[in-house]
């Protein structure tokens, strides 16, 4: 936007003469970080982590439940806005119910301004919010991750459900995306804003058999090994040494 172009100016005649690294999430970041004047060497990545080992647990005590009998669950996590894309989620939910009869159901776990327009309906819930803790103890009955946001800078929340070892479904305009969703690998893509891409996502996973959702869950865990605290330490005391 006309403040990143401004930043862009500002950036390469002062800020990246003023400190010597800059530390972003991911890709998303980076070109924005390139034009800002700081070179390839001067750019870290790996910024936010989640708390990897209470969600990395739940995946693993829930594992053999789950391959019993894998939880037929969506899971929607964050603020209840339209900016998360709930409205949309909620439409492409309740079109794909009807049109297939399913047996699916949509968990929202949040607050916000849309919690009074959340319908009332036998295969939706809503929880509240929960804190870290409780959150990766409910992923235990989740099957299925589900972020549409129209816009999301990074999104923490990704990462600590792929750690829970879900499939994920994001939209494009969701950051961290780009280092924890493999398309058709743990998971799938859909147009931001977009109602039809979305349901084609859900139902695309639906159709999936229970093994295949296990499976994808299981390279969902393996993939959010990428960002550890210990590596984010590791990625700290790099920086600091370089600057001493």
């Amino acid at each position: 936007d006309f403040r990143q172009v401004l930043m862009t100016f500002i950036g390469g005649k002062y800020i990246s003469k003023l400190f010597r690294f800059v530390w972003i999430p991911g890709i998303p970041q980076y070109e924005f970080a390139r034009r800002m004047g700081f070179t390839a060497d001067r750019i870290r990545l790996g910024l936010y982590c989640c708390d990897y080992e209470i969600f990395r647990n739940a995946w693993i005590e829930s594992h053999a439940d789950k391959k019993k009998k894998y939880p037929h669950r969506f899971f929607f996590v964050g603020r209840f806005t339209e900016k998360k894309g709930l409205d949309n989620l909620l439409e492409a939910f309740l079109a794909a119910t009807k049109k297939t009869n399913w047996d699916w159901e949509l968990v929202l776990i949040g607050k916000g301004e849309m919690e009074n327009d959340i319908p009332s309906h036998p295969k939706i819930k809503k929880t509240g919010f929960l804190q870290p803790l409780e959150l990766a103890k409910m992923s235990k009955e989740g099957g299925v991750f589900v972020l549409p946001s129209l816009y999301e800078a990074w999104g923490v929340v990704v990462q600590e459900f792929c750690a829970a070892g879900f499939p994920i479904i994001c939209s494009f305009g969701v950051g961290a995306a780009t280092s924890f969703l493999h398309d058709g690998f743990n998971g799938y893509y859909h147009l931001a804003g977009d109602t039809i891409s979305l349901q084609a996502a859900l139902e695309k996973v639906a159709s999936l058999s229970d093994d295949r959702l296990l499976e994808m869950g299981k390279r969902s865990a393996e993939t959010s090994a990428n960002i550890q605290p210990a590596s984010w330490a590791a990625e700290f005391w790099e920086i600091v040494a370089d600057n001493s």
